[in-house]
Order: structure tokens, then sequence, then C-alpha cells
């Protein structure tokens, strides 16, 4: 997670919690202008790290995490900004994730008999549709529910994927 030109870490301080991890490769993708959103219900040392290194809190209502996860990805999306030649060569369809050769979440004997074929999509175009169908990614309902203002969830999509001079930031995201 160092190398990440931005970096999205949700529902965990890893100042707090995985000390290693934060200073020998978080803090020092920081250290180098990385920009760090953090996804927490409360205000840690970790957030005001990020925040005084030019980083990003979004303070959620526990719980709706997953919410804003795919609020942002709703603004990603309508904006054009997702990493169409990524998607193109690693964005597996319906039979990729289905096939069990551990490129899905449903690669193990009692996942196949409890959720084969639910929850999934025929790929990436088919994930879209789903996606811009649900009223509660809209970015207004989002914060809403979240407690996240409108605003901040706007600016981690910006600094998630907006192309700036034609390059679009290097992102990973840590659940």
């Amino acid at each position: 997670w160092m190398n990440a030109e931005t970096l999205l870490i949700c529902g965990t301080d890893p100042y707090e919690t995985k000390t290693i991890l934060f200073t020998q490769w978080i803090m020092k993708g920081i250290q180098n202008g990385q920009k760090t959103i953090l996804m927490l219900p409360r205000r840690t040392a970790g957030v005001a790290y990020a925040e005084q290194n030019g980083g990003l809190w979004l303070d959620v209502t526990p719980g709706t995490d997953l919410l804003v996860v795919n609020a942002i990805a709703r603004i990603i999306v309508e904006n054009g900004w997702q990493d169409k030649e990524w998607i193109e060569n690693w964005v597996n369809d319906k039979w990729g994730s289905s096939s069990g050769f551990g490129q899905g979440t449903r690669n193990t004997p009692w996942q196949w008999r409890t959720t084969w074929g639910k929850f999934q999509t025929k790929g990436y175009d088919d994930w879209t549709k789903w996606l811009l169908a649900q009223d509660e990614f809209k970015l207004d309902a989002a914060s809403e529910v979240s407690g996240v203002s409108a605003e901040k969830i706007m600016l981690a999509a910006r600094m998630m994927a907006e192309p700036v001079g034609g390059k679009r930031p290097k992102t990973s995201i840590m659940i």
C-alpha cells in the first residue's frame, strides 16, 4: 500500500491496529505524497495523521461503509473515471466467477451450495446496470444514511479516480 497514489482504508485504522503495516508501508506512502482516505466512525490518530498530510476522513455511521463505497463507485462510473483497460483484461464474467478456478468469491464447496448463482452479475456491464439502478447508492441518499457529507463522498471519488492531466491516480482499497 506504500506505492498507491490514493489509498482508501475502510473500517480499520492501521495506525492503531496494524502498527508495522502502517509505519513500514502506509506512512512511507503518505510521506511520499499519497492521499489517504480513512472511512471510520471516529476520529483516530491515523485519521489525524492522514488529514495533516492531505488525507480525508469519511466519518461514517457504523455499518454504512459499503453504502459509501458503492456511492463512490457510482460516481466513478457516472463520470467515466473507471480504468477501462484494467476492467477489460481482469474483471471476470459470470463464468469466470462461477468456474471455481479461484477467481471468484464462491470457490469453496460450502459456498457453492449456499450462494452459487446468487448476488452475481454477468460481468462489468451487468454490474454497472445493477449499481446505477440502486437508489441508495445515489450521492444524496448515501450521504443521508451514512452521515458522510455529499462533498466528502464526491471528494473521495475524485481523489481515487478522477484523471488529472489525462492520468488516473493509482488507487488501492483496504477493507
